[in-house]
């Protein structure tokens, strides 16, 4: 190949996608046997010398398709909560990150909410953990289908707390988001067990604050859930409640 031998082409490979993204199968008609081994070095996944048994090649590429398949699904595993399917916190905060560095460089807007099932204590203890359990997953359920697949980012943080990035919406957005699924819960909740425990959630909700480290955002929005919470339950507090009451004091003032 012009300008560029098969070494050098497998490193420039691997130097943009990983082994488990992306397989490099390399051929060569060489004598060399010690070409295979060299090839491997470089990040190739496999190596077949020529002349070759069509049939070997195809079962080659056949097990390193199977391999990918499978170090997807260990991805998925990793990066998933067992009961809700939602991602877990530890891939919450990494793709949440990675979306703050593109917010700040494109100047996007973007909220964080956090969120968490009203009373879920009083329905374990009540109505037992299996009760809980479809609470759990009733939530999440709902965050998900209410959730924009390529803008948003729903994820159970633990216990009965999740959480969502939302980007692309500015603050009076990303209440309104809250509220419709606030509603939507309450709405759509049934009854557990024909208890009278009806599934409700509170919600903390900030804009993201452009240069502001990301874990300072999210215990912001912690800090709203908590007089959610304090207030009553089964409703949303955001920034923008807090910035329109200091101005309202202000006005009073």
């Amino acid at each position: 190949m012009p300008d560029m031998d098969g070494y050098e082409l497998t490193r420039r490979i691997r130097d943009s996608r990983s082994s488990e993204d992306l397989r490099v199968i390399g051929i060569s008609s060489s004598t060399d046997r010690l070409l295979s081994a060299s090839f491997l070095k470089a990040g190739a996944s496999d190596f077949v010398y020529r002349p070759f048994v069509p049939e070997e090649l195809q079962c080659r590429i056949d097990n390193n398709i199977e391999t990918l398949k499978q170090l997807k699904r260990l991805r998925e595993l990793a990066e998933r909560d067992h009961l809700t399917g939602l991602p877990n916190r530890r891939s919450f905060f990494e793709r949440t990150r990675a979306l703050m560095d593109v917010i700040n460089d494109n100047d996007e807007n973007g909220a964080v909410a956090i969120l968490d099932i009203d009373h879920f204590k009083k329905i374990n203890d009540t109505l037992g953990h299996d009760a809980g359990d479809r609470a759990l997953k009733k939530l999440a359920e709902l965050l998900h289908d209410k959730c924009d697949a390529h803008r948003h980012i729903p994820a159970r943080l633990g216990g009965e707390e999740f959480a969502v990035f939302l980007r692309g919406l500015d603050a009076h957005a990303a209440y309104a988001f809250c509220e419709e699924l606030r509603a939507h819960v309450e709405k759509s909740g049934r009854q557990l067990s024909g208890s009278s425990l009806a599934l409700t959630i509170s919600l903390g909700v900030v804009e993201i604050e452009k240069g502001e480290p990301f874990d300072n955002q999210l215990n912001a929005a912690d800090q709203l859930l908590y007089l959610a919470k304090a207030n009553g339950r089964n409703r949303v507090y955001s920034d923008i409640m807090i910035q329109e009451g200091l101005q309202k004091i202000g006005r009073n003032g």
